[in-house]
């Protein structure tokens, strides 16, 4: 960096908390660094709920701003009327200042970058600041900036590390990180009374726990696997990373843990659903993921409940998400490569070698088909 150096610092400071505030100042006392832009997002494209209203969120980041002499905020994606892309502001920055400024980013959006909206523009708008947090596994993170370098892109990692902090246990009041100022402003207006939101790194640590490392691994894999085909096929990026993240958030509860699951959300399994334990994970799953973790996008919710039986009439994201769990990076099953090779012709050719090998293993096994799956075989394979 040189003494000229702009940092946008962008998030949805939902609320602004005091890791936050390290960063800013560890920023602001550099002496290569001129100005810290903070750029609350608008809406987000990241998030799996609606964010504090605009206004606050922007207020509270003006509080933070006034305590350093470098920092002020920009509120252009508060203004914004469509999602808040980061290549977006990165072009209206060009536009106004000429100069490439630098982008900080920590860890858990770093890993998803390449998923981003117009990722190879973006990366050639600006140099990247990495910020890693103290106590997590750094791999994904190292190989992230390796990925981004080897597209061509400009990363520095900071040579500091900050505590991890979750907004959403901020907000649930399980935390109090929050500094004297943003906490008196939430209390005055009675702000976070049973608000939601989550972001992908705190997906990544609520299926961690529920699941086995080889299944959160396979869960990764999938979501890397649905980005790809979305980028393939044009579908939205954002929504297959999610959907393919948590599409086994049940596979490894206990078949009984599931069925309280089912009984809770109301759902009503037929005789055969209930024989076929197998089943239960994404048709309560999809619940789940609506009730417990707060998503409320339908497109999410279906491509995880029909991830393992299919359907006639398939949106295109429930299409990504059936063929990203058969053609994963992980799967090695006989037949894999045979699928991986169908899915690179078309979705179509691929569904229909899927629902083939489908129908075939569950004969074999004598195991009863479910009536979404025979309908998606005639509706594909006729």
């Amino acid at each position: 960096m040189n003494n000229s150096s702009t940092v946008i610092f962008g998030g949805t400071f939902n609320p602004p908390h005091i890791a936050h505030e390290k960063i800013i100042e560890y920023l602001n006392a550099r002496d290569d660094i001129k100005r810290i832009l903070l750029v609350p997002t608008g809406e987000p494209v990241h998030k799996a709920a609606e964010t504090t209203d605009k206004i606050h969120r922007k207020n509270m980041c003006e509080i933070i701003a006034k305590k350093f002499n470098k920092a002020q905020v920009w509120d252009i994606e508060l203004e914004r009327k469509e999602k808040s892309y980061t290549v977006l502001t990165l072009i209206e920055y060009k536009k106004l200042y000429g100069d490439v400024p630098f982008l900080l980013m920590g860890a858990d959006m770093l890993v998803t970058l390449r998923t981003w909206y117009r990722y190879k523009d973006l990366i050639k708008l600006c140099h990247i600041l990495a910020v890693e947090r103290v106590g997590n596994d750094n791999t994904e993170f190292l190989k992230a900036i390796d990925n981004i370098k080897s597209d061509g892109g400009i990363i520095t990692k900071l040579d500091c590390k900050f505590d991890e902090i979750s907004s959403t246990d901020i907000r649930s009041g399980t935390k109090c990180c929050v500094s004297k100022e943003i906490g008196e402003y939430i209390d005055k207006n009675n702000l976070y009374k049973g608000t939601h939101d989550m972001t992908i790194r705190e997906y990544k640590e609520h299926i961690k726990c529920r699941l086995t490392e080889n299944r959160y691994f396979h869960s990764l894999c999938v979501a890397e696997e649905a980005v790809r085909l979305a980028d393939r096929y044009g579908s939205d990026k954002e929504k297959a990373y999610v959907a393919g993240l948590l599409h086994d958030v049940l596979k490894d509860t206990n078949p009984t843990e599931q069925l309280k699951l089912a009984k809770q959300f109301g759902i009503i399994l037929s005789d055969l659903e209930l024989g076929a334990k197998k089943l239960y994970h994404s048709i309560i799953g999809s619940a789940y993921v609506k009730n417990v973790l707060k998503i409320e996008d339908e497109e999410i919710i279906s491509a995880i409940r029909y991830h393992t039986t299919a359907k006639a009439g398939m949106t295109k994201l429930e299409k990504i998400i059936y063929l990203a769990d058969y053609t994963s990076r992980d799967r090695d099953y006989n037949g894999a490569q045979e699928m991986r090779e169908a899915v690179e012709v078309s979705m179509e050719k691929a569904l229909q070698v899927a629902l083939e090998f489908t129908i075939n293993d569950l004969k074999e096994k004598g195991v009863p088909c479910h009536p979404d799956t025979l309908a998606a075989y005639k509706y594909y394979v006729g």
